[in-house]
Formats: C-alpha cells, sequence, structure tokens
C-alpha cells in the first residue's frame, strides 16, 4: 500500500470520490471514462501500453466535463502492480475512490485441448486475478472510511465488473478467456455478498460491440445482426447499463447481458 493512502483515506474531509477505470485508454474503456466524464467525475484512466491514446482520452474527458482526470500506468499481469493501483490512485487524487470498474481484459484464442498453463495463466492474471485484488483494495479503503469519524462517508461504493456474454455459452473456442471472465462473474456475486452493505457489486456482459483486431468489417456485422434483436448493441447500451447500476442503489449481484439478446441462442 502507498504509505500516504491511509492518512488520506483517514483524513479525508470533502464528500468527493473518483471512479477508476482499468483498461480505459480506448474501446469501451474509453467509452466509459467519456460517459462518466459527461457527469462530472473525478477520473482515473488505468492504462498498459496505450500512454498516446490514455493521453487522447484524457484531454477529451476533461474537454466533456470531467472535474479532473489523472493517468495511471499498470502492467496488471504483474500481482504487485495490481496490489498498488488502487492505493497509489487514492494517492494521486487525494481522494476517495467511490467507483471502481475492472474492463481491462486479456481476449487471446485457444481451445481445451490446445491450451497451455501460459495462456491460461495470462487470461486469468488480468481477467480474473486483478479484478479480484483491486476489490480488496477498494474494499479496504471503504472500510477505511467506515471506521473514521471525521470523515463525511456520503458516497454509493460500486464495483462494476465487465464480463462477456459468453459466460452464459458452453464455447469451445477461447476457452482460457472464457473461463477467466466465468470466474469473475462468480466473483462478483460472492462479493456482493461479502461487501453489502456498503459496496455494491455488480457485472455488465456485453455482446459484439467493438470490432477486435481478429475480425473483418464483413464479419464482425453479420455477427452483430444474428442477435435477437437485429444488433448486438453499441457503447452507449453499455454505459446506459451502468448509468442505470449506478442509480439503482437496491441492486447487487446482478449481470446485465448487453447482447441484443445473443446469449438466448
Amino acid at each position: 500500500m502507498h504509505p500516504n493512502a491511509r492518512v488520506i483515506w483517514r483524513n479525508m474531509l470533502r464528500n468527493e470520490g473518483f471512479a477508476l477505470v482499468t483498461g480505459a485508454a480506448h474501446r469501451i474503456g474509453r467509452e466509459i471514462v467519456l460517459y462518466l466524464s459527461k457527469q462530472g467525475y473525478n477520473i482515473v484512466i488505468h492504462y498498459r501500453d496505450s500512454l498516446e491514446e490514455a493521453e487522447k482520452t484524457m484531454q477529451i474527458a476533461l474537454d466533456s466535463g470531467a472535474a479532473s482526470v489523472h493517468l495511471i500506468h499498470r502492467d496488471l499481469f504483474c500481482y504487485e502492480a495490481a496490489r498498488t493501483l488502487v492505493s497509489d490512485a487514492v494517492a494521486i487524487t487525494g481522494m476517495q475512490c467511490w467507483l471502481l470498474v475492472n474492463n481491462a481484459a486479456v481476449f487471446e484464442n485457444d481451445s481445451f485441448p490446445m491450451a497451455t498453463f501460459d495462456s491460461m495463466e495470462k487470461h486469468m492474471r488480468v481477467n480474473f486475478y486483478a479484478p479480484w485484488v483491486l476489490s480488496q483494495d477498494f474494499y479496504q479503503g471503504v472500510i477505511e472510511s467506515k471506521n473514521t469519524s471525521d470523515v463525511n462517508v456520503a458516497y454509493n461504493f460500486c464495483i462494476v465488473n465487465l464480463i462477456d456474454k459468453m459466460v452464459m455459452d458452453l464455447r469451445k473456442d477461447f476457452f482460457s478467456y472464457n473461463i477467466s471472465k466465468k470466474c469473475l462473474w462468480f466473483l462478483t456475486q460472492i462479493m456482493a455478498s461479502t461487501m453489502s452493505p456498503d459496496v455494491r457489486v455488480n457485472a455488465i456482459a456485453p455482446g459484439m460491440i467493438v470490432k477486435n483486431s481478429r475480425q473483418s468489417e464483413y464479419h464482425f456485422q453479420s455477427i452483430r445482426s444474428e442477435a435477437p434483436l437485429g444488433s448486438s448493441g453499441e457503447c452507449e447500451d453499455i454505459c446506459g447499463a451502468l448509468d442505470y447500476i449506478l442509480k439503482a442503489k437496491a441492486v447487487t449481484g446482478q449481470l446485465l447481458m448487453i447482447d441484443g439478446g445473443m446469449h438466448l441462442q
């Protein structure tokens, strides 16, 4: 833990906080940051390799109304890097972290016969271990605040995990990825039960929202069009789901499928 983090948690006299979004330099993470910026929030953008994209996202967020934006670099494959992310973000901002969005992910294709220990470990470290560790530290900060009498704790503390509509499938491809996301969904439910009533924990499962690097535009659009609703959704639908979760104070331990009904097929 950062040496100043505990002091900051205990001496916070203002009812201010920040949202931490992992993997937020581009794609869905960036859209979440831009949604939060339009609400006027303080935001910490986590990134790994995409410094230039992270800086662009930061500037757009500031132009869109964010109260403040900070960048923080970490490789979440490394346990030590994940372990200090939340407390270092607290130290950098001088604020309480009230929202953690675990969005960063590894997404590579393998199958049960071809999967290796290395491929499974790579997915589990980023997609499961990192959210688990970040959530532990987030929760510790909440308890620190709750147990400090001079802090006005009036936050809507939330953790939102970005999962995948695959968690409802028995797919044979993307084996390691799918296993790691299923584990994250199970963790979501355990945390929701454990952290209540202090923190609400929910998950969002996108379908085919953003084209990946392996897809042609034709393949991407053809799969999207097969959804029962005619489309598997847009980034704005993910942000709409997040908006609902933040406002729905009686909702915890839930998974919102944003896939146009693809999980029903």
